[in-house]
């Protein structure tokens, strides 16, 4: 029942967990071959350009 309780680690037992499973490599290398959901080229101006008919309000 204690361990149901305080089921969490201690700072001691926690620290340095993840570095020993090789989980930042492992997601580092995820990161960076995960193709992109994106176009690099896309502005706010060439999605919104056709917003953009005529400009005389005088």
């Amino acid at each position: 029942m204690f361990y149901l309780r305080h089921s969490y680690l201690t700072p001691e037992q926690s620290y340095g967990h993840a570095k020993a499973l090789g989980k930042n490599e492992e997601n580092f290398i995820k990161t960076k071959t995960k193709a992109k959901p994106f176009y690099d080229k896309v502005t706010l101006e060439s999605r919104l350009g056709h917003l953009r008919i005529n400009e005389s309000w005088d």
